[in-house]
């Protein structure tokens, strides 16, 4: 393969902004990244800030959604327990029920505190 800018020239790396072959002359690295030199250094630049800020939002949504899965853990026990304490009409057909919904919300805030660690 040859240099897009420098047709007789070997490539040595692909541009992973653009996508054009490069020689040694034409190439620059931008962390740890083969870009066009004078030309696409910016751009990889302003995406990695990107990807940055992308990973501190996410960070702080994992946060959010561990503390709330918690919350409405707590919620969903103390339905449950109030349920069954309070044997009644009311406590089997809604209270109960309740409790259940907020655990199972629990459960599945918990999964997308999980993706949203993992992803970050």
């Amino acid at each position: 393969m040859k240099c897009f800018n420098h047709h007789t020239n070997d490539a040595v790396g692909i541009c992973v902004i653009c996508g054009r072959s490069l020689c040694s002359d034409c190439v620059a690295e931008v962390n740890h990244s083969v870009v066009c030199r004078n030309r696409c250094e910016e751009c990889k630049l302003q995406i990695d800030r990107s990807n940055l800020s992308n990973l501190t939002v996410m960070n702080r949504f994992a946060s959010v959604y561990g503390i709330t899965a918690l919350i409405y853990l707590l919620i969903g026990m103390v339905l449950l327990i109030a349920g069954f304490t309070f044997r009644s009409i009311m406590g089997i057909f809604i209270i109960i029920p309740l409790g259940i919904i907020f655990l199972i919300s629990s459960i599945l805030q918990y999964a997308a505190a999980k993706k949203f660690a993992n992803n970050g």
